[in-house]
């Protein structure tokens, strides 16, 4: 048994508005289809399941770096040989076209500031851990990035359900500990979790792109950078060193 695209989990009202990606987001036959055929598929041990590819999804449209995010969107078979994984060209084609509409409608929900509803399966880990860890692999495509991001206390606080959901019930890990109650707590968190991600860390990386850069000429009458106590132009920055160098 598989939940659907509008788990029980979410039913909040405020989702209850036109999305900004109806023309071409999935239907339920489709994403019903593609689960099935992921799911039938004799995939290598790090091919994902379609849960843990909408969060892997989720993580990388956060990247303003859309062609590496798009470079590793189609990077979710993991090492499986394709011409074993798909059964012809076409049903390749096919698979190629649902989940790059996928990103698409992510991407465009996001954008819209629309709440995206993650699909969750029903499986033998524990509830949406799949999608956790997706997102976690999609944030690894720019690490240096996310790195910096993580900094923020408001990223932190946006991502704290993802790190939460990640975890095995009763594990313990950077001072969170997942229990089967707050598991169910930050399960319904997530699509606004999501949202007040792509705004922070979109805000972060256009603040970032406004910085001017910063120059690293050292003025004559600095302190020299060698630790010496002399002026840069008595010490390193001297005619007589620099012709030495």
């Amino acid at each position: 048994m598989t939940t659907t695209p509008a788990d029980d989990d979410f039913t909040d009202d405020d989702f209850d508005v036109p999305d900004p990606a109806s023309e071409f987001a999935l239907d339920e036959e489709e994403i019903a289809w593609l689960r099935q055929f992921i799911a039938s598929r004799p995939a290598a041990a790090d091919a994902m399941s379609l849960e843990a590819i909408d969060g892997y999804y989720c993580a990388l449209v956060m990247d303003p770096d859309w062609s590496q995010a798009r470079e590793a969107a189609a990077n979710i078979f993991g090492s499986s040989n394709e011409t074993l994984y798909f059964d012809s060209d076409e049903q390749a084609e096919r698979v190629a076209r649902l989940l790059s509409r996928h990103l698409r409608t992510i991407a465009t929900r996001l954008d819209s500031q629309h709440a995206h509803v993650p699909l969750l399966d029903e499986s033998t880990a524990p509830k949406a851990q799949m999608w956790a860890k997706g997102f976690i692999a999609g944030t690894q495509v720019a690490a240096a990035r996310w790195e910096e991001y993580i900094a923020s206390a408001q990223v932190r606080e946006f991502i704290y359900p993802i790190l939460v959901l990640a975890l095995n019930d009763y594990e313990e890990q950077r001072e969170i500990r997942t229990t089967p109650e707050l598991r169910a707590d930050c399960i319904p968190l997530l699509p606004l979790a999501v949202l007040g991600l792509y705004a922070s860390v979109r805000l972060k990386a256009e603040k970032r792109s406004r910085e001017p850069a910063r120059s690293t000429k050292i003025g004559r009458n600095e302190p020299c950078p060698c630790g010496s106590g002399k002026k840069y132009k008595r010490c390193c920055g001297s005619a007589d060193r620099r012709k030495i160098n």
